[in-house]
């Protein structure tokens, strides 16, 4: 009923506390205290669904916390369905195009490329930009951009082949991403090479292909000792 609604209201914020107090300071570490956590949490989000505040704001504070500690202990795909679930019941509470949900959106696409998904990811990156008015350019994997010049190759269009690789142009300028796998690399630079000599720039074409085996023969090289593709 609803004096049992408003109790539980008055409840929930002191629990969500607690859960914090738990997960900081000194004992944000401490696997026993992230346990005792994750029950409160737990028993809180299963409370307010049943008293009918399953789609309030406390909720999304409550799923926000339980996804922050899942993804903490790295549990992926529960922190996925957590956060969309915090998602929707902020969309239901404002509007798909409110401001609120740009956090939420931003921590989804940081977890989609994390892993690998990039529809999904490309999905919140859109939303993100129609929110803030910024133009949507959709992100392409270095794996595509390549696969893609390499297939117009095939195909005798350097053309079309130097502009798969168009998006990448400052990885071979040196402009490259901390977690580029050196491997990815030498294979840009190979099929870049494939591509200047298709348009008939010899020079350019030998210098890469210099560069890229340089790297290959060194002797901490991961494949070094292993055939090219």
């Amino acid at each position: 009923d609803e004096s049992d609604s408003a109790q539980v209201s008055a409840l929930l914020p002191r629990q969500l506390q607690l859960a914090k107090r738990l997960l900081d300071g000194n004992q944000s570490t401490d696997q026993g205290a992230e346990e005792k956590a994750e029950k409160l949490l737990r028993r809180s989000l299963s409370l307010a669904e049943k008293t009918g505040l399953g789609k309030s704001k406390i909720s999304v504070e409550l799923l926000l916390a339980t996804a922050h500690l899942f993804e903490k202990r790295g549990r992926k795909l529960q922190t996925e369905g957590l956060l969309k679930k915090a998602l929707s019941v902020q969309e239901s509470l404002t509007s798909p195009s409110d401001s609120s949900l740009l956090p939420l959106l931003n921590q989804l696409a940081t977890l989609f490329g994390e892993s690998k998904d990039r529809k999904q990811r490309n999905e919140m990156l859109k939303r993100i930009c129609t929110i803030t008015g910024d133009e949507y350019i959709e992100e392409i994997s270095p794996e595509d951009c390549i696969n893609q010049a390499r297939a117009a190759l095939k195909s005798h269009d350097a053309s079309a082949a130097d502009t798969a690789l168009a998006p990448l142009a400052n990885w071979w300028l040196g402009d490259l991403p901390a977690t580029l796998p050196e491997f990815d690399l030498n294979l840009l630079l190979m099929t870049r090479a494939n591509v200047l000599e298709a348009s008939e720039n010899w020079e350019e074409a030998i210098s890469t292909r210099k560069r890229a085996l340089e790297m290959l023969l060194r002797p901490d090289h991961p494949q070094r000792n292993q055939a090219w593709p």
